[in-house]
C-alpha cells in the first residue's frame, strides 16, 4: 500500500497504523496466530524516525520468539487516519521453517 497526494506522488501518512504479522485470514480461514504492534504516525518526530525515504516504506522492527512465528505467515497494515478514513493492505510472506505441518506456529 502506498498513499499518493492529489498529483500522485508519494507521501507519508497520518494517524494510527496497525500491523499484524498472523497465520490465515488472506483467503477467508480463521486467523489462528495474531502479532500486532501500533504506531502512531501523528506525531511529526515518530512519524519521521519510522518512515524510510529510500524505500518509502514505513520500517517497523519487532523481535518475536521464534515458537509464534506463523509458517504461512500474513502481514496486514491498516492506517486509520485523523478523519475516519481507514485504508489497509495485505499480503503472504516467504514460508518459514519446517513444511510438514504449515497449520502450527513453529515450535522448538
Amino acid at each position: 500500500m502506498e498513499l499518493r497526494d492529489r498529483d500522485g506522488l508519494p507521501v507519508r501518512g497520518i494517524g494510527t497504523l496497525e500491523v499484524s504479522l498472523h497465520q490465515g485470514g488472506a483467503r477467508g480461514e480463521a486467523i489462528l496466530t495474531r502479532r500486532s504492534w501500533d504506531i502512531d504516525l501523528g506525531n511529526a518526530r515518530d512519524n519521521l524516525a519510522a518512515f524510510d525515504s529510500m524505500t518509502r516504506t514505513y520500517v517497523i522492527r519487532e523481535g518475536l520468539a521464534r515458537e509464534v512465528v506463523p509458517r504461512l505467515p500474513t502481514l496486514s497494515a491498516t492506517l486509520r487516519m485523523p478523519d475516519g478514513q481507514v485504508l489497509r493492505g495485505e499480503g503472504s510472506l516467504r514460508v518459514l521453517g519446517d513444511q510438514r505441518d504449515a497449520r502450527q506456529p513453529l515450535a522448538e
